[in-house]
């Protein structure tokens, strides 16, 4: 398992990303767009945010548990 894979796993990791390409990707053009194409692209990218805070509510209460390395568990008995 990789590092990357221990911060947020499945597709919870990918939200921030998401969020950053909708904003150049959707909002800025919907903005140029009609009155309703603009409410539509804005309501998308909150959307988007209320994915990211029911991720950042999920990690809350089931916090990922992060393996040490063999070298840190071995240098903590050392010290003890």
């Amino acid at each position: 398992m990789r590092w990357s894979d221990e911060v947020w796993p499945g597709r919870r990791r990918w939200t921030p990303l998401a969020i950053g390409i909708a904003t150049f990707a959707v909002l800025t053009p919907g903005m140029f767009g009609g009155f309703v194409i603009a409410r539509l692209a804005i309501g998308l990218w909150m959307l988007l945010f209320t994915a990211l805070g029911w991720s950042l509510h999920i990690e809350a209460q089931h916090p990922v548990t992060r393996s040490q390395p063999r070298r840190a568990l071995q240098a903590d008995v050392r010290t003890t």
